[in-house]
């Protein structure tokens, strides 16, 4: 096939590749000679599991966490495909895999990947599961997690999101830098694509994801690529790379399921699916709306220094236990207005020991580090009522002049014990805080 621009963008429909020969083809998706995207299924978390802790060659040199990887490990071997079903008209497929350590030598993980893989049009739409079942049953921090990490060609080296304060309007996009090492975005329509300078390639669209991870890799050369006309194809080192970054808690016995799409095409016609997969409505809200104990599960949402009892949640939602000193609960990165959210409702319990504690509200605005901590100003505090019963505290986020005047609001997060370090002696103590929602009242709508 050509590489002209014009011949691209004729290119058929993408096909999947399902050949057990192929060391990636449960994630390789071939979608031109010229644009070959690997989608790669991962997980991360922080911890020592006896077939995670490996030491991975080429200098990385270090304790590597449970990192189960889809394609295979850093020794080159393939993880092994278990089962593939394709559909007579190819237009569907599921592909079960069993990843494996990343940094270890041809070690399997205890989990298995399902993907559900559809192609309508020109996206490749996917859902992937992965059915844990770690013999270590420790619940470790949420940890960042590639959803998933998708690699592309050095030919398409131009970055696009919308990263502005009104998403899903129609606003102007800007080209983000390319870098190496990856840089972190807030993505307020959940999407990234890298082009060519003819505004051709391929979008990551992501359902519920803000803060996104991309950049270029260029044999190692620090800072941001020169996005010449090249002729880099999928045999060479150059490679961009793009992934939602959400964080989350990966539980010992449940599964974990998440769905993005791969999308080929003009710049305008990724940023098109991406406002249709949002009109097409979700449970996954713009502004605040995490309601746990109907949910049953997390929302995307992530604790600190506290974890809960694991899944499914019980009645009361998250039941806390604290183990660090400054315990909370955050939203997923998200990009909303001020006014569409001007009150936050949590619904809490607080046990008896920890009467005379107050509660804070924090939030980071558009600009801010979404990975550090917000502003000092950037926070509302109000008392608790320590009956071990469950109370709505209304915190009015529009009357901190922070919070109005901000261009707009990227993250929320509860701390049920005010921002004075908490007494150990409440450490280890299951359920001693349960939150079973925090929302906004504007949050019936999507928008």
């Amino acid at each position: 096939m050509s590489s002209a621009a014009g011949d691209e963008a004729a290119a058929p429909a993408p096909a999947i590749a399902a050949s057990a020969a192929d060391r990636a083809s449960a994630h390789l998706v071939q979608l031109c000679d010229n644009l070959a995207v690997c989608a790669a299924a991962a997980s991360l978390i922080p911890c020592s599991d006896p077939d995670g802790k490996c030491s991975e060659p080429g200098g990385w040199g270090q304790p590597w966490p449970w990192n189960p990887i889809g394609s295979g490990d850093v020794y080159l071997h393939a993880a092994p495909i278990l089962n593939v079903t394709i559909a007579p008209d190819n237009s569907s497929a599921v592909v079960w895999t069993r990843p494996l350590q990343w940094a270890c030598d041809n070690v399997p993980c205890d989990c298995t990947f399902e993907q559900r893989i559809v192609l309508r049009g020109s996206a490749v739409e996917v859902q992937l599961t992965m059915h844990t079942d770690r013999a270590d049953t420790t619940i470790y921090p949420a940890a960042t997690q590639e959803l998933p990490a998708v690699y592309v060609t050095g030919r398409f080296c131009h970055l696009w999101t919308f990263n502005g304060s009104d998403p899903f309007t129609g606003a102007a996009l800007a080209e983000q830098p390319a870098t190496w090492p990856w840089s972190s975005f807030t993505s307020g329509e959940r999407w990234m694509a890298f082009t060519n300078a003819s505004g051709y390639g391929v979008g990551v669209v992501s359902p519920f994801v803000g803060r996104w991870g991309a950049g270029f890799f260029n044999n190692g050369a620090s800072g941001a690529f020169n996005c010449t006309p090249n002729g880099l194809g999928p045999y060479d080192s150059q490679t961009g790379y793009i992934a939602p970054w959400g964080t989350e808690t990966i539980d010992a016995r449940h599964n974990f399921t998440y769905a993005f799409a791969l999308v080929l095409g003009q710049l305008d016609a990724i940023r098109a699916y991406a406002q249709q997969a949002h009109d097409a409505g979700s449970d996954d809200p713009l502004v605040p709306h995490y309601v746990f104990a109907s949910r049953g599960d997390r929302a995307h949402c992530f604790t600190s220094d506290a974890t809960d009892g694991g899944l499914p949640l019980g009645p009361g939602g998250l039941s806390l236990n604290v183990t660090g000193p400054h315990p909370f609960v955050s939203s997923p990165v998200t990009v909303f207005a001020p006014g569409a959210a001007p009150v936050l409702r949590v619904n809490a319990s607080h046990d008896p020991a920890l009467a005379g504690a107050e509660s804070l509200v924090w939030f980071w605005r558009l600009g801010d580090n979404v990975e550090g901590s917000p502003c000092a100003a950037c926070l509302l505090p109000m008392p608790v009522i320590a009956d071990g019963a469950f109370h709505v505290y209304e915190f009015a986020l529009a009357s901190v002049p922070e919070y109005a005047t901000a261009e707009a609001i990227t993250r929320v997060a509860y701390q049920p014990l005010g921002a004075a370090a908490v007494d150990p002696g409440v450490y280890g103590r299951p359920g001693i805080v349960s939150v079973s929602s925090f929302t906004a009242p504007a949050a019936a709508s999507r928008r």
